[in-house]
């Protein structure tokens, strides 16, 4: 589909875990200090000097446009070399005019796909995966449990705005939910999210670490899916309803 693709740099070390070597570290167009080795960017975050994210056109891109964000002035191939600081940042990166839903879908009319349009829509597809299940669910129950869960995760996206508001809300609805599940599997199977996020909770009242939409989006599609998996019709569909309206109301009150 794009042939220019294989010429890409690091095109050849596709699932190489070894320590770069000094070829590779002096040859990175990317890293601090080789600003001339790329096209003029369109997007930076930091300043002239000491920059912490670059967006520049893609010298070899899969479709008629596309860009490259690199993620950190230093020499990183993998998401799990970034550091915290690093993910928090990116987590947060947009454009001034892209927030929200009216701003994503208006940059998308314009011909630009934007990172919240893909969380957006990419998790209501993995909300749609989750309850797919051969012979647990189809048709409208299975559109309706997808929209529950993708609702959930985007409400407690929609919370992360103070430090532990979060975890104590997720808290609060976690435990009739529990209650509701009891020894169930799936209670079970929620439990050691709930558990891991509440221990979070002290770093997290002291800003020493960001939930983003990462950790917020986790924490609220478990939660809807321990409604999908664990409660009978009337009850989802009560729950449903209510998360349109806190939704609706979050967004019109931010």
């Amino acid at each position: 589909m794009a042939p220019n693709r294989r010429r890409r740099p690091g095109a050849e070390d596709v699932g190489v875990a070894d320590e770069p070597t000094e070829a590779e570290l002096d040859e990175c167009p990317f890293c601090e200090g080789r600003e001339d080795r790329t096209p003029p960017e369109t997007f930076r975050v930091g300043g002239l000097a000491g920059w912490l994210v670059r967006v520049v056109p893609n010298l070899y891109p899969a479709f008629e446009r596309q860009e490259v964000v690199v993620h950190s002035p230093r020499h990183v191939r993998t998401f799990a070399e970034l550091t915290d600081d690093e993910l928090a940042r990116l987590d947060g990166l947009g454009v001034a005019g892209d927030r929200g839903f009216r701003g994503h879908v208006r940059a998308l009319a314009e011909g630009r796909l934007t990172t919240g349009f893909i969380k957006l829509f990419g998790g209501a597809g993995v909300a749609v995966v989750l309850v797919a299940t051969p012979g647990f669910a189809s048709g409208r129950r299975l559109i309706t449990d997808a929209v529950l869960i993708a609702l959930a995760a985007n409400f407690a996206n929609l919370l992360d705005l103070a430090p532990g508001r979060l975890i104590k809300v997720s808290w609060v609805l976690y435990i009739p939910l529990a209650v509701a599940l009891g020894t169930d599997a799936i209670g079970v199977a929620i439990a050691p999210v709930m558990g891991a996020a509440l221990a979070l909770l002290p770093d997290d009242l002291r800003e020493r670490l960001m939930l983003g939409d990462t950790g917020a989006n986790v924490i609220g599609a478990v939660l809807g899916l321990g409604v999908v998996l664990g409660l009978g019709k009337e009850a989802r569909t009560s729950v449903l309803v209510v998360l349109i309206v806190l939704n609706v109301l979050a967004r019109l009150l931010r």
